[in-house]
Formats: C-alpha cells, structure tokens, sequence
C-alpha cells in the first residue's frame, strides 16, 4: 500500500504529541493533518491500554510540575512584593538623584523606564504566569478555573503551613 510507512510515521507522531496532552487542534495543525482523521487516530488508540496510561502519566506528572511551579513563582512574587515595599522609599530617592545627575532628557527617561520595570514588570509577568500554570493544573485535573474565594495571603499561609517553599 502506497503511502503506508509515512502514514504509520505521522500517525505514531501525532499519538506521541496527544499523549503528552497536546490539543488535537494544535496536533492538527502543526502536523497538518485533517482533525478527522486525528480523531480516528486518537480514538483507536484509546481503546489501546499502554497509550491510555501513558496520557494519565504524563497529565499527572504535568499537574505535579505546575503545582510546584506555581508554589514557586509565588514564592518569589511575595518576597518580590516584600522587597519593593521595604526598599520603595530608597529606591525612590535614589531614582530622583539619578534624574537630577542626568546630563540628557534621554537620559533621564531611560532612568524612570528602568526603575519602573524593576518595580512592576516582574510583578506583572509572574503573576501573569502563576494564572496561566493555575489554569492548566486546574483543566487538567477537571477543576473549574475561576475565582473560589483564596487570597493571596491565605495561599500564602497553606503554602507555609505544608512547606512547600
């Protein structure tokens, strides 16, 4: 049968990518193969157990590494949080001398565009970061991903109460 090997070769790729929760869309397309037949493909290999078990492996080992990606990127957003607020007051007068020794407008520009990304931009994408990772280990485990009435703080305290920092 013409075709057959590289058929085989794009579909053991395909099962691959799905087993390692990758979308059946995103499959599809990168492979660039009719979502039909992904589907065919997926469903047949369902009713193999191996493949069954590696899928349920790899979601729980994804689950396990964002929980422990979370925790941290929390980690170090509230020490982040902790710093700024103890330094704030220094740094503010440390960007005002910089400012009034600045030779150029440029400069001086360049000086609050640097002092405002230390203190917000970092903020900013790690908390950006741990609602992504949340989202994911929450879907993969078929949570739903809205608010459920945490605070920061209390995180916070169930991450210290178990030692997971």
């Amino acid at each position: 049968m013409r075709g057959s090997k590289t058929d085989d070769k794009l579909k053991e790729k395909a099962l691959a990518m799905l087993a390692t929760n990758m979308s059946m869309t995103k499959v599809a397309e990168e492979l660039k193969i009719p979502l039909t037949t992904l589907s065919t493909w997926k469903k047949e290999a369902e009713k193999d157990q191996e493949f069954v078990e590696l899928r349920k492996k790899n979601k729980e080992q994804f689950v396990k590494e964002a929980w422990g990606a979370i925790t941290d990127s929390v980690l170090l957003l509230s020490r982040r949080i902790k710093r700024a607020l103890e330094n704030e007051e220094e740094l503010d007068e440390l960007k005002e001398e910089l400012i009034a020794n600045a030779d150029t407008p440029e400069q001086k520009k360049q000086i609050v565009n640097k002092f405002s990304a230390l203190k917000f931009e970092d903020v900013s994408k790690l908390s950006s970061v741990i609602g992504v990772l949340y989202d994911k280990q929450a879907l993969c485990v078929g949570e739903e991903t809205q608010k459920v009435g945490l605070t920061f703080e209390d995180y916070i305290k169930k991450c210290e109460a178990k030692n997971e920092y």
